[in-house]
Order: structure tokens, then C-alpha cells, then sequence
């Protein structure tokens, strides 16, 4: 994500991305099952912590 402005648009795509994908949405609860007792650590290569994949990710694990 090299635009912060853009981050809100780029993070809905991504959602809707995950939401609309059957076996990405099968992976994301996974996830969620394996966080609701474990650690789990997002690996990412952005430089920009705050506007990534890794964000939009980990929230939507945590709902």
C-alpha cells in the first residue's frame, strides 16, 4: 500500500476479497480458531506497518 489515503478502499477490496473466496474464508476461520487459543504471528515485508495486508488481516481475525 504505497497511498494511505487510499488505505480505507484498498482494505474493503481485501475483505471483500477474502468474504467472496470460499477457501480464503475457510483459511481466515481456521485463523480465527487457531488465535482464539494460540499466538499467531503476521509475517509481512511492508514498510509501512500501519497500511497492509498484515492490518487488514489481524482485524479481520480479531472480529
Amino acid at each position: 500500500m504505497h497511498d494511505p489515503d487510499k488505505f480505507e478502499s484498498f482494505k474493503e477490496s481485501c475483505q471483500r476479497e477474502i468474504n467472496e473466496n470460499s477457501e480464503a474464508s475457510h483459511k481466515l476461520n481456521e485463523l480465527k480458531e487457531i488465535a482464539s487459543d494460540s499466538r499467531v504471528v503476521l509475517l509481512f515485508g511492508a514498510k509501512d506497518k500501519e497500511h497492509s495486508h498484515a492490518v487488514v488481516l489481524k482485524e479481520m481475525i480479531e472480529k
